[in-house]
Parts: structure tokens; C-alpha cells; sequence
């Protein structure tokens, strides 16, 4: 195999990274350069069309990918230790900004086919679950197949545990499209070489370089036993079948339940937001603070007329029940 390319780093003008870098968590790389810190979650910030109907739940099964060999994710200077692991990166990606959005949906690992060579087939088997009300083919997403070694010794004498390299990566249209239903059929999607990273520099999809032969077997498919509870996602996050992965969800999003309910008391809160809304923020709390204490006031005068106005018409009625049995008296 040939060394590996390189390409300039986007976030890092000083470095280069592999050509077969993996995406990961990118943007952490470009908040990190702009100064804003890192994150795990990043939203979307340019326009995009809606469904009118509002979101509805979805869950993407990443299949197997055949036509694979025993060489990739390899580099030529390296001898492994063994056949190592895979896992699977997917992202959300718009084409029109070049920018990707939400959190990376990260898998857990799998065991690689240990094979010698010939072609070999990879079993990836993850459901992937999101809600969402985006209607717009400009939002697409980023899967990602990775090789994780388990130990590494390079040509210079250097070691190193878990590392990383793509695979291949492709787009999957899962935005804007319809007849997607509970059974939609599966699909095949070819993949291409390299780093998704591709992608923050150029919009347009390297079809002519895709793996011969390598494709990636999924389906789409609506998930109606997660409508009930689909207000517990955020629209831009897609999550895995952990038992924890939704919040408020005890089994899981792919056979849903709701969590036991606890009794629970908040104290010392914080709130943080952006530098610009801050006064707009302090300004409507001053709003509200004042404006009961205002209120009250008002409450407290006309209930103290009222006690006094009260007070008047008892006198009034004792003067005026006195005075006829004080003539009674006098008569007598």
C-alpha cells in the first residue's frame, strides 16, 4: 500500500492530518479554533424547510458493508497486533453552509473479521434513533466506518493503543425524502475513500471515486412506538439503543418506556446564555420582579379599604340597633 496522503488541516493551518483521518468529533476541533471552547453538541444555524405536521421518530439501521478487505484501514508502515475493531461515526451535515450540526452519533465497538485476504463483509448492526421535523434534501447524513487497532508498533519505534483510521464513509439521505414507512425496504450505499473532512471543504459527492465494490446496507424506517415520547429528543441529536441513551425513556428508544417518576427538589440553579441576550434577559426578569411587587401593593390597599369599609357598616349597624332599645328604656 502507498503512504498515505495529507491534507491541510481545516482547524489547524500550523498541521496536517492523514488523508485517512477520521471525523470523529470534528467540531470540538473548530470550536476549539475559533475560540468558543469545545462542545458536544452544536446547532444548526442556517435556514432549513420543516414539515408543517411537526416531528416525527425515525430509526436508521446501519446493516453490514461488503466488499471490503483485509488491507484497509491499514497503513503500510505499521505491523498490528492483531485484526482490531470497528466502529461507526455518523454526523449531520448541510451542504449548503458546509457545516456540520448536532452530535456525532459515536458506536460501540465490534470485533473485525480476521481474514487473510479475499473479500470480507462487516456487520455493523446498530439502530440509530432520531426525532425530527426537517423536511430539506440540503441535510444529509455523514456514516463513517472506522478500523480501531488494538496495538501499533510504527517504523520509528513508537507505540500506540487504539488507534484510529477510516475506513470509508459515505452520505445518507435521510432528510426531505418520501414513502418512507414502518418496513421501507433497505438500501445500498457506496462508500468512498479517505475522510468525511472532505466535506468541510467541498459539497460536492466524489462519485467517481467510490470503493469498487464496497457498499453499505441500511434502511429507513418510521418509529411510531417512540411518537409518544419523541418531545424527550432534541430534533439534532441522534442516539443509539442504550438502555440510558433518552433521558426520561427506562428501556430504550426502540422498545420504549417511561421512566419510574421521583419526587426531586432544585436548588442553586444557574443559567447561562450567550453575551448579547444577557441583558435582554435581566431586563424581562427586572420586568417581572417589579411588576408583582407593584401588584401587591394594589392587592394590600383595596383589602385595607375593604377591613376599614367593613369596620364603618359594623359601627354603623351596632348605632343603629342601639338606638331603638335605647328608646325602649327611656319609655320605660
Amino acid at each position: 500500500m502507498p503512504p498515505m496522503a495529507t491534507m491541510a488541516n481545516p482547524f489547524d493551518s500550523s498541521a496536517d492530518i492523514r488523508a485517512d483521518e477520521p471525523m470523529g468529533n470534528a467540531w470540538e476541533l473548530a470550536n476549539n479554533a475559533s475560540g468558543s471552547g469545545s462542545t458536544s453538541f452544536v446547532p444548526l444555524v442556517a435556514e432549513v424547510a420543516k414539515d408543517a405536521g411537526g416531528a416525527k421518530p425515525y430509526r436508521l439501521h446501519l446493516g453490514s458493508v461488503r466488499g471490503l478487505n483485509a488491507a484497509m484501514g491499514r497503513q503500510h508502515d505499521v505491523k498490528y497486533d492483531g485484526p482490531g475493531e470497528h466502529k461507526v461515526y455518523v454526523s449531520l451535515y448541510h451542504f449548503a453552509s458546509m457545516k456540520i450540526f448536532g452530535r456525532t452519533f459515536v458506536s460501540s465497538s465490534k470485533e473485525w473479521p480476521d481474514a487473510e485476504g479475499g473479500q470480507l463483509s462487516v456487520e455493523l448492526a446498530h439502530d440509530i434513533f432520531y426525532s425530527t421535523a426537517i423536511d430539506d434534501s440540503n441535510v444529509c447524513a455523514v456514516v463513517e466506518l472506522v478500523r480501531v487497532s488494538d496495538e501499533v508498533d510504527s517504523v520509528d519505534g513508537s507505540n500506540e493503543l487504539g488507534m484510529e483510521v477510516g475506513v470509508g464513509w459515505g452520505l445518507l439521505q435521510l432528510f426531505g425524502i418520501a414513502g418512507v414507512s414502518e418496513s421501507s425496504a433497505v438500501v445500498e450505499l457506496p462508500l468512498y475513500p479517505g475522510t468525511p473532512r472532505y466535506l468541510l471543504f467541498n459539497n460536492d459527492t466524489p462519485v467517481s471515486k467510490a470503493l469498487p465494490g464496497v457498499f453499505l446496507q441500511y434502511s429507513v424506517n418510521t418509529h411510531e412506538a417512540l411518537a409518544p415520547f419523541a418531545s424527550l429528543m432534541h430534533e439534532e441529536v441522534m442516539v443509539g439503543d442504550g438502555a440510558d441513551a433518552v433521558p426520561g425513556l427506562q428501556d430504550g428508544p426502540k422498545a420504549p418506556k417511561p421512566s419510574n417518576c421521583s419526587d426531586v427538589t432544585l436548588s442553586s440553579i444557574e443559567v447561562a446564555c450567550p453575551p448579547e441576550r444577557l441583558q435582554t434577559l435581566q431586563d424581562t426578569m427586572n420586568a417581572n420582579v417589579v411588576f408583582p411587587k407593584f401588584l401587591n401593593s394594589q392587592v394590600r390597599t383595596m383589602l385595607l379599604l375593604l377591613v376599614l369599609l367593613l369596620v364603618l357598616l359594623l359601627v354603623l349597624m351596632l348605632v343603629l340597633v342601639a338606638a331603638p332599645v335605647a328608646r325602649i328604656d327611656a319609655s320605660l
